[in-house]
């Protein structure tokens, strides 16, 4: 658990400062072996509020997230990993004269299967959907991905 404050003082008179509390609350477990590379299960579930830390322009959001991640290995050789968030971001955009209010709420959930090609090196194929409700014209999306990536781990 762990918390803090947040206070952005601008420059510009037409951008209104901005200040609130951030906050985060995760649950880690896992079942290791011997080698911690090659772990039997593990998940991870968190719940936070932040502030985006990167973003452009004038346009700044409050962002609620719950995290949730569940993998295991199955034999030496095969991981599987189930994972997914739900956000909601509430935004503050500065608009020329005005300040407008955006909504989206934004879900992700994706599975990955994985297989060690030696030793630290595993190749994994990964497949999900992701949809974005944004109460803002053109800002909602739908997103059917694959992804096939190649990691080292040490």
């Amino acid at each position: 658990m762990g918390g803090g404050y947040h206070k952005r003082n601008f420059d510009q008179a037409a951008v209104e400062d901005r200040d609130s509390f951030s906050w985060a609350i995760s649950l880690k477990g896992e079942k290791p072996d011997l080698d911690p590379t090659k772990r039997k299960f593990h998940f991870l579930t968190s719940l936070t509020q932040n502030y985006n830390d990167a973003g452009t322009g004038d346009s700044y959001y409050l962002a609620t997230r719950l995290n949730m991640n569940a993998g295991y290995r199955f034999m030496e050789k095969l991981t599987s990993t189930l994972k997914g968030y739900y956000q909601n971001s509430a935004y503050d955009v500065y608009n020329g004269d005005n300040n407008t209010d955006r909504d989206d709420n934004t879900y992700k959930i994706a599975a990955v299967v994985g297989y060690d090609l030696l030793q630290n090196l595993i190749v994994s194929l990964e497949i999900g959907y992701e949809d974005r409700d944004s109460n803002a014209t053109g800002m909602s999306y739908q997103n059917t991905f694959g992804i096939i990536s190649l990691d080292y781990n040490f």
